[in-house]
């Protein structure tokens, strides 16, 4: 029996494999793992500034992830 749970940024699927429920994100999305250290620094910052406006880990990590990226393509090097 597969089950839907909702995040803020995505849905994931639940299905049981080899006894084991397993949670998979959705179609055009990739999971990856941070370190425990690093996730528990963007909770208390999501806590403790929410003029910040980040609903979820994921949407910091996304917000993070997209200011890097502009950062590296204002680069000579990446053009």
């Amino acid at each position: 029996m597969n089950k839907q749970f909702k995040s803020y940024r995505s849905i994931f699927i639940v299905v049981r494999y080899n006894g084991k429920l397993i949670k998979m994100p959705r179609k055009g999305w990739k999971s990856i793992s941070i370190p425990v250290e690093m996730v528990a620094r963007i909770q208390r910052v999501i806590e403790n500034r929410p003029d910040l406006g980040y609903r979820s880990v994921a949407d910091f990590i996304i917000d993070a992830i997209r200011r890097r990226l502009e950062e590296i393509s204002k680069s000579p090097l990446d053009r």
